[in-house]
């Protein structure tokens, strides 16, 4: 008699918990860069939340790096071309 090879289990797929999520989203907010190679680092990964935290790092190493200094630039320009347009304007004599 041929004895029967034993039954595999099934392998379930599990869902990988990010345990430390929130040390991540510190570090991207701390050093933005350091959001970027964490990004590149998780992005990659079969897990579905781990490239969250992927993305979520990702978006906030993008907007403090990259859009915070270029919104800052755009201000200043405005504001220093509203002080040379009062500058000029007292300069010049103003007649009717």
């Amino acid at each position: 008699m041929r004895r029967r090879p034993a039954p595999t289990p099934a392998v379930v797929p599990t869902e990988t918990v990010v345990a430390f999520r929130w040390p991540l989203y510190l570090a991207s907010l701390s050093m933005p860069f350091a959001g970027i190679v964490i990004a590149l680092f998780l992005i990659g990964s079969d897990s579905k939340p781990v490239r969250g935290v992927a993305q979520v790092c990702l978006w906030i190493g993008f907007l403090l790096w990259v859009l915070l200094p270029a919104f800052l630039l755009f201000v200043l320009i405005v504001v220093a071309l509203t002080t040379l347009s009062g500058f000029l304007s007292g300069l010049a004599p103003f007649e009717f």
